[in-house]
């Protein structure tokens, strides 16, 4: 893919994220699923160009609102190459050429923009707290009693780039066998600090492709949601209910410390992602866990479970 190319898949994501109301990341999973002819050199940087994107958000609608500019996926997209990724203005114009799987030109108002921004950097001393921080305003009253005086240091902590982590599966696999594995293939891994079934891949891998992902020897979960499921403290013959059980990571992990003894129950408001996520336990070798669709939280099947 050329740069213009890029930029255009970008476009088109934060769109589809804009107006579909489903997470960012089953969406650009989609998206690239219709897309096999894209490489995985090309997700990588397109993803990575995304959510950098997102979490820039408030601070580039800050900025385009404060030069009247309205806020369009187009706009802020301009925002961030020149103020995040420093582009000079004959790049953007370059960039948003009009050609073929480019981006169309730039209209007038739109070509405004960068003379606009070309001397100023991505923070300024007028933003408000909670755009610096990138935290959405109905979240900040109550972020704000939580954190107190650490609430800045909170936020801002959240806004770098995840790490990659990987869970093995302890019902298929030990963490050395899959680090060995890993240093085969030329991965720089390490184990999580905390979790004890927690890989950290140093580097952005299309990850797609690896044996032990397909064969449910590993999934792809951060090591929070590692945590938090360690922290439920499942043991075998126990009834568990996942509540907001959403593609079931934390549903894998918790089945696994039960050992494939007793019943969990994945619930969630998305049925079609519940059910993607059976193939996920089938691969894990999980035959513990059902998975119930509920309208909403106040479903009568929750009462009388």
């Amino acid at each position: 893919m050329t740069p213009s190319a890029r930029i255009q898949a970008v476009l088109d994501l934060l769109v589809e994220i804009e107006k579909t109301p489903r997470p960012a990341d089953a969406l650009t999973s989609a998206y690239f699923r219709a897309r096999r002819y894209i490489g995985s050199h090309d997700r990588g940087a397109v993803s990575a160009m995304l959510y950098d994107v997102l979490r820039h958000q408030a601070r580039l609608s800050w900025w385009l609102e404060k030069n009247g500019a309205d806020v369009t996926a187009r706009t802020r997209i301009i925002a961030y190459l020149m103020l995040v990724d420093k582009k000079q203005r004959r790049d953007i114009e370059s960039l948003f050429s009009g050609g073929r799987f480019a981006p169309t030109q730039l209209t007038d108002d739109e070509r405004k923009l960068p003379r606009k921004l070309e001397t100023h950097t991505l923070d300024h001393p007028e933003m408000p707290d909670d755009v610096k921080a990138e935290c959405p305003a109905w979240a900040v009253g109550s972020l704000r009693q939580r954190f107190g005086k650490d609430f800045m240091y909170e936020m801002l902590a959240l806004l770098s780039p995840a790490p990659l982590d990987l869970r093995v599966n302890p019902l298929k696999a030990t963490r050395e066998d899959i680090l060995a594995e890993l240093k085969k293939l030329d991965f720089k891994a390490a184990p999580c600090p905390l979790s004890p079934f927690g890989i950290r891949i140093a580097e952005r891998p299309n990850l797609s492709a690896l044996p032990m992902l397909k064969e449910g020897l590993v999934e792809i979960q951060d090591e929070g949601s590692q945590m938090v499921a360690l922290l439920v403290d499942a043991k075998p013959g126990m009834r568990v209910a996942d509540f907001c059980a959403g593609a079931g990571g934390k549903t894998l992990a918790i089945a696994a410390q039960m050992n494939n003894k007793g019943r969990i129950t994945a619930c969630d408001v998305l049925a079609k992602r519940l059910e993607r996520s059976t193939e996920r336990f089938r691969r894990a070798g999980l035959h513990n866990i059902e998975t119930k669709a509920l309208k909403n939280e106040f479903d009568p099947w929750v009462k009388k479970h």
